[in-house]
């Protein structure tokens, strides 16, 4: 049984570490919170895992420095129930707005943070209008998450 999981860890872990070769990325700098809001992108992810990073999603729809959120991982499984996300994270009226004009995005397929960037990736994907996005995870996710 334990060999059915460890081919598919392997070659998860060969793709990050030839990323990494690849790409020359510098883990400290990726780990840095970006200090400038008005140089966020206009689009945010939420690596889903903790309440605090949708929060801080939550807030920059609410502040107008976003456009849109996409919660990565938003199920039950993650303590998120989409039937009452609005009542769960007690929504403003312009969030509740957002939610309902599919401004804030909740998808819940994503267990893990290799799932978040997988789910993360095909939302991206059909969304060819978005270049950049602003992720919001843990700073000990940050280096992680950002590879993928």
């Amino acid at each position: 049984m334990f060999i059915r999981y460890l081919l598919p860890m392997l070659i998860a872990l060969a793709l990050v570490v030839a990323l990494t070769i690849s790409q020359g990325l510098d883990f400290k700098e990726r780990s840095q919170a970006t200090a400038d809001p008005n140089s966020y992108p206009r689009t945010a992810i939420v690596f889903s895992g903790q309440f605090d990073r949708i929060e801080v999603g939550l807030q920059l729809i609410e502040d107008g420095a976003i456009d849109r959120l996409l919660v990565s991982g938003a199920n039950p499984k993650s303590g998120i129930h989409q039937a009452r996300f609005s009542d769960q994270f007690n929504l403003t009226i312009r969030q509740r707005s957002a939610l309902a004009n599919g401004q804030i995005i909740l998808a819940d397929g994503a267990l893990s943070t290799l799932e978040n960037a997988i789910e993360s990736e095909c939302w991206l994907q059909s969304s060819p209008e978005v270049s950049e996005v602003l992720l919001i995870t843990s700073t000990r996710h940050m280096a992680r998450a950002s590879l993928v």
